[in-house]
């Protein structure tokens, strides 16, 4: 582009007008056919230079075509760059979100753990395998309920619903607890709520008075305070000694070593009478 301008610039300088050529006769006087000849040269000189301004603007028309066309592919390519970086900033922001979600899930692990150690560590300091040795004796009476059992329960001579009953040796062997589970939580979730029953009853030996304070509660019930008033080889008679407006008792009968009946009977009578206001037919679950 820069040789063909300097061309042009040659050219315009050796243009006629700007160095006639002159064609004189012996008298001095100028020549007609030199006037043509200059005429015709300074067409001449016109036409190229016509020719070579038009080389020219096409060519400036080509470099300003490729400098729109670089722009525009500049352009695409900047757009280009900014749509990855939008996408490398909502990959940044996701994997932001995900690094959170991580720390989150992290967190809830780490509660969970902690959660659980603190079952483990409440659980080993409550559980005991075994009787104190110098209560074991003793501690037998309820001892032999020890393990998980299946339960048949009946209200008043309704429905029956099946039940857990579990015991175990708890504060280091000097008592017994049980849990008392009914609907089982197997088939819980087929009851209404207000129908559960979540129970426990601790059972504890006292060796300076040889007797047994016993203690049951649940959600929604008073606490019973019972005493062993009979004591067969196969069954134990408890009696309530908190129960307002009727006399109760806690009976375990035809006991064995994998199955018992039990019974909650009510007196209105002063114990002339007894009438069974709950039943339950126990069976011990067999461990595989």
């Amino acid at each position: 582009m820069i040789a063909k301008k300097q061309a042009a610039n040659n050219l315009i300088s050796i243009l006629p007008w700007r160095q006639p050529l002159r064609y004189t006769m012996d008298n001095g006087e100028k020549s007609g056919k030199g006037t043509v000849m200059s005429k015709l040269r300074g067409i001449i000189a016109l036409l190229l230079m016509f020719f070579v301004f038009t080389a020219c603007a096409s060519e400036n028309n080509s470099e300003s075509g490729e400098n729109i066309e670089m722009n525009q592919n500049d352009g695409e390519e900047a757009m280009k760059t900014g749509g990855e970086n939008d996408g490398s900033e909502e990959n940044k922001e996701d994997r932001d979100g995900e690094g959170d979600d991580e720390t989150a899930q992290t967190g809830q692990n780490e509660d969970a753990n902690t959660e659980g150690l603190f079952m483990n560590y409440f659980a080993e300091a409550l559980l005991s395998a075994s009787p104190r040795a110098e209560l074991e004796e003793k501690m037998s009476l309820f001892g032999r309920f020890v393990g998980e059992w299946d339960l048949d329960w009946s209200w008043m001579g309704g429905e029956i619903i099946k039940g857990e009953w579990i015991f175990s040796w708890v504060l280091d062997g000097t008592a017994i607890q049980d849990i008392w589970i009914v609907p089982s939580r197997e088939v819980r979730e087929n009851y209404p709520k207000s129908n559960w029953n979540y129970g426990t009853t601790m059972r504890f030996y006292q060796p300076q008075r040889d007797e047994w304070d016993v203690v049951y509660g649940c959600l929604g019930d008073d606490t019973v305070l019972l005493k062993p008033v009979i004591i067969e080889d196969d069954g134990i008679t408890l009696e309530a000694q908190n129960v307002k407006g009727a006399r109760m008792r806690w009976v375990f009968s035809e006991v064995t070593d994998n199955s018992f009946v039990w019974r909650n009977t009510r007196s209105s009578d002063d114990g002339e009478t007894w009438k069974v206001m709950g039943e339950m037919h126990a069976t011990r679950r067999q461990t595989e």
